[in-house]
């Protein structure tokens, strides 16, 4: 049974080439559910050996979207950088 206090969010994967993934999660905050996705899909872009992914965040209870999170690593140069954005809000794409 889920904390009343916590949202329930469905995060869904798109990185690289790689078939779409879903996870859900609790979070006591959005604060806190972003630095979940954005480590998560830090971690699968770099395992996957893929220059960038992103992740878009649902709300389970309303069935709409929160938000995106994208990350992008380019590692062309002498030192490798990673640039990551958020965009909150919803689109025309509910969960279901």
């Amino acid at each position: 049974m889920s904390d009343p206090k916590q949202i329930p969010l469905k995060i869904r994967f798109l990185i690289g080439k790689e078939p779409e993934r879903e996870m859900a999660i609790w979070a006591e905050d959005m604060e806190e559910a972003k630095d979940f996705i954005h480590l998560s899909l830090r971690w699968a872009v770099k395992e996957l050996q893929e220059p960038e992914g992103v992740a878009d965040i649902f709300n389970i209870e309303t069935k709409r979207k929160v938000g995106r999170m994208a990350v992008l690593f380019d590692e062309s140069g002498p030192m490798v950088h990673e640039q990551w954005t958020w965009v909150s809000g919803e689109e025309k794409n509910p969960l279901h």
